[in-house]
């Protein structure tokens, strides 16, 4: 399996595949159509979130809110933003 990355705003998402395989409560999908603007979908017999939206609207819709990633289990959501000091 693989990593998939995904370009946001001001940072970047990446989800490890290899991690998802162990879930069952998808607790991603959940959080972020709860708090976020619903993104990703489970589809079956498949590991891991599958994204609602085409990279470049993804990148558009997706808010930043990190809920995704607080809320996986496994550790398999990351998400960069990295800041800016000047």
């Amino acid at each position: 399996m693989k990593n998939i990355r995904f370009d946001l705003r001001t940072g970047h998402l990446i989800i490890n595949l290899n991690k998802c395989v162990k879930c069952t409560s998808y607790d991603c999908v959940k959080a972020c159509s709860l708090y976020g603007r619903h993104l990703f979908r489970i589809e079956k017999n498949r590991y891991g979130p599958i994204p609602n939206y085409d990279y470049a609207e993804f990148k558009r819709r997706c808010i930043e809110c990190l809920a995704c990633e607080m809320m996986c289990l496994f550790g398999a959501i990351e998400i960069k933003l990295p800041l800016r000091v000047e």
